[in-house]
């Protein structure tokens, strides 16, 4: 049984060109390396190298072990990065892009906590970020909602979020009362410019599945605006359950149609596809899965 750090020193010599270059690379000295090389010949029963006083020549032999050795020796090295990254804390800077819409259903709370359990991680926001130019932009992670946009990024699966339909009571007294999708077309909706449907609103009660196209007065891409202007009785909006759930608890909203909801949309977190994925990446992800869970079983007990 030979050393496999004598396999690796020979690799460096063929990377090299010299015993001595690969010596000094590896900090040993070079007639240890010299020595250790001779081992391994030894132990294979092979001439690897033809040693002349001017340059060192790779044999055939040597050319194919070396051929056979690169690949698993980059094997091992990324192993063992991958494993002393995986037992590292997160730390560093983490910057994560997201649409304003989909920030605004994150508990600010619960990435607090996040960053309380990993001190050494430092981390921005970078809210309205349409762009998926992460490398341009310095973004680690971008968070989307709808269909991945782009075959050239990673995409990994966080989880689904639904939205519902509600309205203040005088506005329903003043525009009438829903009882069907098709009603929605003779209301004034609001329009959450941040989903990815928009003005396509896809509705479903288990049992069957309805499009309208809507219209209003007033869009924007922000959920608490469009809360703010459905308190202030301006029509019907489809927002995020955690959004609407305070003012449905105090009244100032109703369900409309409560039997329909949005069809869900699935969210992602997207990142380079030639990029390791980082411990703090990882962690994020993580994070946002479990959350995303919780934040489902949670809306499904409260508003079902």
């Amino acid at each position: 049984m030979f050393d496999l750090s004598n396999v690796a020193l020979f690799v460096k010599i063929v990377e090299t060109g010299s015993i001595a270059a690969a010596a000094r690379q590896l900090g040993i000295p070079g007639n240890t390396a010299g020595r250790r090389l001779a081992q391994l010949e030894e132990a294979l029963g092979l001439s690897l190298v033809q040693r002349t006083t001017r340059k060192l020549q790779v044999t055939p032999a040597g050319n194919h072990y070396y051929e056979q050795c690169a690949q698993q020796i980059a094997k091992l090295n990324e192993a063992t990065r991958t494993l002393a990254d995986s037992m590292r804390e997160p730390s560093g800077r983490l910057r994560v892009a997201a649409p304003i819409g989909l920030s605004e259903i994150l508990d600010m709370a619960a990435v607090a906590d996040f960053l309380r359990k990993y001190p050494g991680l430092e981390f921005e926001l970078c809210l309205g970020e349409e762009s998926f130019n992460l490398i341009e932009k310095g973004i680690d992670i971008a968070l989307c909602a709808g269909a991945q946009p782009s075959s050239t990024l990673k995409a990994r699966s966080l989880g689904e979020f639904a939205c519902v339909m509600v309205a203040s009571r005088a506005y329903l007294a003043r525009a009438g009362q829903v009882e069907a999708p098709e009603d929605l077309v003779r209301h004034d909706c609001l329009v959450d410019l941040s989903l990815p449907g928009k003005f396509l609103w896809r509705l479903t009660d288990g049992a069957q599945h309805a499009e309208v196209k809507v219209a209003g007065r007033f869009a924007a891409n922000s959920p608490s605006v469009l809360l703010k202007m459905a308190c202030n009785d301006f029509g019907i909006a489809l927002l995020p359950k955690n959004v609407v759930r305070p003012d449905l608890a105090r009244g100032t909203l109703v369900h409309v149609m409560p039997r329909f909801q949005a069809v869900s949309e699935h969210f992602y977190a997207l990142y380079p596809s030639h990029r390791q994925r980082s411990r703090a990446v990882q962690a994020f992800m993580d994070f946002m899965i479990e959350w995303a869970r919780t934040y489902q079983l949670n809306m499904e007990h409260e508003l079902t």
